[in-house]
């Protein structure tokens, strides 16, 4: 019991850290943001030990799936940058010139 309850706050800890810093960077370093971000996850932590074990699920797996959508955009922005990089890798390839990459 005791390993698990270090596992869970050790858990929160860590998705917290590492939430506002990616919020930190996507707001370009506005820390009033991430302080209104701050409020909102203690108060979601507050609340969590309430609700049911399906409801805190059913939030988690939504939440998990929005972090898709940035995701998704970029392949789709950058899906023209990786088809040319592909394309030049291929070409380097088959002419024989990616000797020279590999020392």
């Amino acid at each position: 019991m005791i390993c698990l309850t270090f596992f869970a706050f050790t858990t929160i800890l860590g998705w917290d850290y590492y939430s506002e810093r990616c919020l930190e960077y996507l707001a370009e370093g506005n820390m009033s943001i991430v302080q209104v971000f701050r409020w909102l996850y203690i108060l979601a932590v507050l609340i969590g030990p309430f609700l049911t074990v399906a409801a805190v699920w059913t939030i988690a797996d939504i939440f998990n799936g929005l972090m898709a959508i940035p995701n998704l955009i970029a392949l789709v922005v950058l899906s023209g940058v990786v088809a040319a990089e592909t394309k030049s890798y291929f070409d380097r390839l088959s002419s024989g010139h990616l000797q020279d990459y590999k020392k």
